[in-house]
């Protein structure tokens, strides 16, 4: 068995997580990455952001949930 090895990619327009291990790669949750206004400015909202990051880790866990089956977490953003 592979060990699998999770990233988060978070993009200018959208994010997703990801399992992969040395012979193939799995999207398991895709969301948009829409900013918030604050007065003139906008920003990521993190919040939103982080709720989706935590709703694909659930997800990537459920699906691959033997022990020690899960090698690493990555974050990576633009």
């Amino acid at each position: 068995m592979d060990k699998k090895h999770i990233a988060i990619d978070l993009g200018a327009e959208s994010g997703r997580v990801i399992v992969g291990d040395v012979g193939s790669i799995e999207v398991v949750h895709r969301f948009p990455n829409q900013p918030v206004k604050v007065g003139k400015s906008l920003f990521w909202d993190v919040l939103s952001l982080f709720e989706e990051i935590k709703k694909g880790l659930r997800q990537a866990f459920a699906r691959y949930n033997r022990p020690g089956e899960i090698a690493s977490v990555g974050v990576d953003t633009w």
